[in-house]
């Protein structure tokens, strides 16, 4: 009996028939002007409940983002 299995959705090294969200793309409604060599900081949430699943995600530094995608109002996957 085989109690560990192996499943990938890196590129690479991908399990046939599994789907995952890569690349992903975390829009945000306002731009952050970011200089060179300076620092940023983004906040990312895996959410879910008993019918799907979604991502937050919010910027922190250098300035303070709203959190989006909250409850997963913009998109998210079926559970």
């Amino acid at each position: 009996m085989k109690i560990y299995v192996r499943i990938s959705i890196e590129p690479t090294t991908a399990t046939p028939n599994l789907f995952g969200w890569c690349p992903l793309f975390f829009p945000l409604m306002k731009p952050v002007e970011v200089h060179p060599k300076s620092p940023i900081e983004a906040h990312f949430w895996r959410c879910s409940d008993s019918t799907k699943v979604w991502y937050e995600w919010s910027v922190s530094l250098p300035t303070v983002s709203l959190i989006h995608n909250r409850n997963g109002s913009s998109c998210w996957m079926g559970l």
